[in-house]
C-alpha cells in the first residue's frame, strides 16, 4: 500500500510504500531518534502523534509510490518531507486527482 504521514501542525507530508503499516509506523517512530533526513527531523520536533497516517493506495509498487510522490510534489521541501523519487515511469495522476487528495487528508476523510 501507498501511505501518507500528514503533519497537522504544518500539513507537510511523507510518502511512502509498506505491506504493513503498523510495522512501518513503529520503524518510522525508531528511526525518528537518528534519522538525519527531513521526515524524521520533523518527527522529533513536533512529535510522532502529530503525524495523522492514511493509506492512499492499495497498489505497492515503486512506480506508484513515484507517480504519487511526483503528483503530491512531496520532493518540495516547502510541502512535503520525500528525499528521493522513484525513477520508475507510468501513467501519471492527474494534477486533479493530486488536488483531491491532499484536500482530502487535510479534512482527514482519506
Amino acid at each position: 500500500m501507498i501511505y501518507m504521514a500528514y503533519n497537522t501542525v504544518n500539513g507537510k507530508y511523507y510518502i511512502g510504500k509498506t505491506n504493513d503499516l503498523r510495522k512501518r509506523r513503529t520503524l518510522h517512530k525508531s528511526r525518528s531518534y537518528h534519522d538525519p533526513r527531513p521526515f524524521y527531523q520533523a518527527i522529533r520536533e513536533y512529535g510522532f502523534d502529530t503525524f495523522a497516517w492514511f493509506i492512499l493506495s492499495n497498489e505497492n509498487t515503486a512506480q506508484r509510490e513515484g507517480q504519487i510522490i511526483r503528483a503530491l510534489k512531496a520532493r518540495d521541501l516547502r510541502c512535503g518531507y520525500n528525499t528521493y523519487n522513484s525513477w520508475h515511469s507510468g501513467p501519471a495522476i492527474t494534477d486533479a486527482q493530486a488536488c483531491k487528495a491532499a484536500a482530502r487528508a487535510y479534512a482527514g476523510t482519506l
